[in-house]
């Protein structure tokens, strides 16, 4: 996970999804908070009781440190925003600390219940905790009889890992509760060089459509060193970054980056590729991120680009990685394939 505690100023983003605008909170959130928190019966299965403009006040300003008074956990806490009415409808958190585990909770307005307002904002949170904050589990505390809860967290993928007996006594009785967990894959980027080849040769035998949709053969004994070995025009190796990627110690995709290629202050994407068992759940926007992160903070570069052949209808995946069309194109000769190059690119801001 990202030494995330360490840093003076953590940048809590804006998260967007069909209908919510997840608001990193702030003190000018306190009347809309406030309100929010004023229904009693939003209260049920929580030992809280409705809070004043006074408290919501002090509440936003302490959430918008990002962190707690001992520095030892990051508090990440959204105003959830309906863009068809402009109003908050939600509250959603997220505690982290250095075990990389994430607690998650929330709280949805009761005119916005059984809308799934809490499972498109939580979804959304959990994707960032995972993919950008490198979580490796999230879990939620939520009392044995908070019914829609239960069902809630079985949507996000959780699952109860724990019943804690006693858990709590507040408004006349005592509360159990269970701990649900939904547990994260690790993956991690390995620079590999020609001792590697016979590795980067199965992971490229393990994606025999991809080889088909731009070369029309499944396989080359040749391909594992040509990835590690070739070059572009005015090239050196020193340049060349060949990364495999591992999830939890396993080798499952390879990628091939060019560094200061065609101009210093580019990276160029020759190859991504996973194995086609890995190519669903996320591995490749895992993938993809994990590369622009070595580019942003290793490779000293402002700009990405990368090539697709038509016969590989990848330009949609792309695209949502943040990549537009250049407009320059060029023909692809497979070894039994005849297609068009195009070029996309990503600014690095």
């Amino acid at each position: 996970m990202k030494n995330l505690l360490t840093q003076d100023n953590f940048e809590q983003p804006l998260l967007e999804t069909s209908r919510l605008t997840l608001e990193p909170i702030v003190e000018s959130h306190a009347e809309e908070i406030c309100e929010l928190f004023s229904d009693p019966k939003l209260h049920e299965f929580v030992p809280q009781e409705p809070i004043s403009l006074e408290t919501a006040e002090a509440r936003c300003t302490r959430w918008a440190k990002r962190k707690s008074p001992d520095g030892k956990e990051l508090w990440l806490n959204w105003a959830a925003r309906e863009k068809a009415t402009s109003r908050i409808v939600a509250h959603f958190q997220a505690g982290l600390k250095d075990d990389a585990i994430a607690t998650i909770g929330y709280m949805v307005a009761r005119a916005s219940h059984n809308k799934g307002i809490a499972t498109e904002g939580l979804r959304a949170i959990i994707d960032y905790l995972k993919y950008n904050l490198e979580v490796i589990e999230a879990r939620a505390w939520v009392d044995s009889r908070n019914i829609a809860s239960h069902r809630l967290a079985a949507k996000l993928g959780m699952v109860q890992v724990e019943l804690i007996k006693d858990a709590d006594f507040f408004k006349g009785a005592t509360s159990d509760e269970f701990v649900f967990s939904r547990k994260f894959e690790a993956y991690e980027l390995q620079r590999v060089d020609l001792t590697s080849v016979a590795l980067v040769q199965s992971i490229l035998e393990a994606a025999p459509q991809y080889l088909l949709n731009v070369d029309g053969v499944t396989s080359n004994p040749n391909d594992g060193h040509d990835t590690l070995t070739a070059l572009p025009p005015g090239c050196s190796l020193d340049q060349k970054h060949v990364l495999v990627l591992r999830l939890n110690g396993a080798a499952v995709g390879v990628a091939d980056v060019i560094q200061g290629y065609p101009d210093p202050t580019t990276a160029f994407i020759g190859l991504m590729l996973l194995r086609e068992d890995r190519q669903k759940g996320g591995s490749g926007r895992m993938f993809y991120q994990k590369i622009e992160e070595k580019i942003r903070r290793e490779l000293d570069c402002n700009r990405i680009r990368l090539s697709v052949v038509d016969s590989n209808p990848v330009i949609p995946f792309w695209e949502k990685m943040g990549f537009t069309l250049t407009g320059e194109s060029s023909p692809h000769q497979g070894k039994t394939i005849v297609s068009t190059k195009r070029i996309m690119e990503k600014r690095l801001s």
